[in-house]
């Protein structure tokens, strides 16, 4: 009996043995999988974090440069020392940069390189920004841009984007190649047509517009001219009036200095402070700014005179690499030719008056104008100049001259 139980036990034994055998041979691949799963999914969770981290590192140098362009839409965007960065250490790693600025076509182009581990020359994992930012200006991407209440006449046909800051009167027949934009009520005709969007606050009118209406209009600060920035960073400065002559060979003449000023190749910004300036017939070789500030309604300070034609060099009616022309006063604006039409080019800005007429305007003289024109107050031509052409430069954006103030745009943002 003895021996009976034994061998009943000892069969046991081995039959227990071979049940964990089995066992373990079904769950040791299974324990192993799921060893293995949890690994790989910490190693990818660790990996996946440093790629965010080195993501985080490249995106908070784009965010530093925004952060420090929305600060001033004058000064910092181009230069090597404002926008030189050393690389940057963080708890978790490291950022680098790389930008090239093109001041003539106001891009930068950047390359960030964000960095995760200890030690920057061997990270444990780095990710490549690559970005683009342009500057574009207000006072080169509207057609024309009124602060105040504007009226049309009839069979008026313009090109370009335009702005009112008030109420719209349009006559019949008017066309507009572009957006329009009214910071108010528009009053019109379904012969007017717009080949654009209209954004309106107010009323639409019974204006036909080709493309799509909004009662909404795009946020636009009217701009200001930043005198103590002019006051730093000009080129040639007066104190009193005096007389410019632009020459096709690159430089300026001044009314009492004994010789020419040349045009830097990257731009010239003319300054005449608390005083008026006059602008007799040139050709314009180079990238040209001329800044009249003063008291607002003086007629001694802040006015610029344009008494002849007012061309490019580079044979064209539009701004180029080569070539473009801002007129910023404080004040008005005078176009004053007479005996034959007139041509101006460039971007017009009139911070509280508007352009019109000098004193003796070409009567019954056409008027050919290329360019912008940003006013307060609106334009008045119509005393003088008949007919009167006005056409928006579509490359004066691209191009635009030095010293405006500028808004940064991110193009592009691709990591890699």
């Amino acid at each position: 009996m003895k021996n009976i139980k034994l061998k009943i036990t000892a069969r046991s034994k081995g039959q227990t043995m071979i049940i964990v055998l089995v066992l373990m041979l079904f769950l040791f691949p299974i324990a192993a999988a799921f060893l293995y799963v949890s690994v790989t999914e910490m190693t990818h969770t660790r990996m996946e974090r440093r790629f965010k981290t080195a993501t985080a590192l490249a995106n908070n140098v784009l965010v530093d440069l925004m952060r420090q362009f929305s600060q001033s839409y004058y000064v910092g965007h181009y230069d090597s020392d404002s926008l030189a960065r050393n690389e940057m250490f963080y708890e978790v790693g490291f950022s680098t940069v790389t930008i090239t600025a093109d001041a003539v076509r106001h891009y930068l182009y950047i390359q960030a390189t964000g960095k995760y581990g200890k030690d920057s020359n061997n990270p444990l994992s780095d990710k490549k920004l690559y970005a683009v930012i342009k500057f574009d200006s207000d006072l080169t991407n509207y057609n024309f841009w009124c602060n105040t209440a504007q009226s049309w006449g009839s069979g008026v046909t313009e090109l370009g984007k335009d702005r009112v800051n008030g109420n719209v009167s349009l006559g019949g027949s008017d066309t507009f190649n572009g957006d329009f934009i009214c910071v108010g009520n528009m009053t019109g005709v379904s012969s007017n047509l717009i080949n654009g969007n209209l954004y309106c606050t107010g009323s639409f009118g019974s204006v036909s517009v080709a493309g799509s209406k909004y009662n909404f209009v795009p946020e636009a600060i009217w701009p200001s001219i930043d005198v103590s920035y002019y006051d730093t960073y000009y080129n040639f400065k007066s104190t009193w009036t005096r007389t410019l002559q632009f020459l096709s060979d690159g430089t300026f003449t001044v009314s009492g200095a004994t010789a020419p000023v040349t045009i830097p190749s990257g731009g010239c910004i003319i300054f005449a402070k608390n005083c008026n300036i006059n602008i007799s017939a040139s050709t314009v070789k180079g990238r040209v700014t001329v800044v009249a500030s003063g008291t607002a309604g003086s007629t001694t300070q802040g006015n610029i005179w344009v008494n002849g034609n007012l061309n490019y060099a580079n044979g064209t009616n539009n701004a180029s690499d080569s070539d473009s022309v801002a007129l910023m006063s404080h004040n008005y604006i005078y176009f004053n030719k007479t005996g034959s039409a007139h041509y101006v080019h460039g971007t017009t800005f009139s911070q509280y008056r508007s352009v019109k007429n000098g004193s003796t305007p070409g009567s019954k003289k056409a008027l050919y104008f290329y360019g912008t024109m940003i006013v307060n107050q609106g334009v008045s031509l119509s005393g003088g100049y008949n007919p009167r052409y006005y056409n928006f430069d579509t490359e004066i954006s691209k191009y635009s001259p030095p010293g405006l103030p500028e808004k940064p745009y991110l193009v592009t943002w691709h990591m890699k």
